[in-house]
């Protein structure tokens, strides 16, 4: 996806806890991930469906993966995320929730205004709009 590397490091360098949250199970997590061992080392915890009682939309996969990253209030957390009930569980976990749809899922449901945001490139994304550092001068152009 472009502009998750970016983002990633940047978090990363700011010493900002991440978690992926994944209806997967972690067999197939573990498959997914290994093609890119560089950006999914540098999170903090991976929860995956099987470690939860409840998938999407429950928030459950939220509740455990923000635990493992430490508890941080549930209002202070920010996800990422690319399904309807994706979005559904992070406002379940009153947590604010950044969609980042493919465009072709977006024109299926333009009426999905749930999200706290709506951007169709991880390189559109404002760390400043959530209380995050801004991206350094050198990375904003990548």
């Amino acid at each position: 996806m472009p502009g998750v590397m970016r983002l990633v490091k940047h978090l990363k360098k700011h010493r900002i806890p991440m978690a992926i949250a994944s209806k997967s199970v972690r067999k197939f997590v573990n498959v997914k991930t290994s093609v890119n061992r560089e950006l999914f080392n540098m999170f903090d915890n991976v929860t995956c469906g099987d470690d939860v009682k409840n998938l999407k939309p429950a928030p459950d996969l939220f509740f455990a993966a923000r635990e493992a990253i430490g508890n941080p209030p549930t209002n202070q957390c920010l996800v990422f995320e690319d399904s309807i009930n994706g979005i559904k569980a992070a406002k379940n976990a009153n947590m604010k929730v950044i969609w980042v749809p493919n465009p072709m899922v977006a024109e299926l449901y333009p009426d999905i205004n749930i999200a706290d945001e709506i951007i169709f490139s991880l390189n559109d994304f404002d760390p400043t709009k959530y209380e995050l550092p801004p991206f350094d001068e050198e990375s904003s152009s990548a």
